[in-house]
């Protein structure tokens, strides 16, 4: 595997998960989309970080600096993206 592919692939995975988490976020509409939004889709996205930060340098055989800006940058962006549009959701208590 190259390291372009494992990006690709990365990106694949994180956009997957997140669009999977924020429909279940929008199909629930209440307390439980926080949880979800706020909660289980930014671990998920640490993990995925972490995962994708290992082997991102196990494949290039450099050292992590180089891969720390895209293991932890696209998840942090992710996040933020997901927070805006959970808060853009017709949200309820109920």
């Amino acid at each position: 595997m190259t390291l372009a592919s494992a990006q690709k692939s990365f990106l694949f995975i994180i956009f997957t998960a997140n669009v999977i988490g924020m429909l279940a976020a929008w199909s629930d509409s209440s307390w439980g989309a926080f949880q979800i939004g706020l909660i289980w889709l930014p671990s998920l996205n640490l993990v995925l970080g972490f995962a994708a930060l290992f082997v991102l340098a196990g494949i290039a055989k450099k050292g992590f600096g180089q891969h720390l800006l895209f293991s932890f940058g696209i998840p942090v962006l992710v996040m933020v993206i997901d927070f805006l549009v959970l808060m853009s959701m017709n949200l309820h208590g109920c």
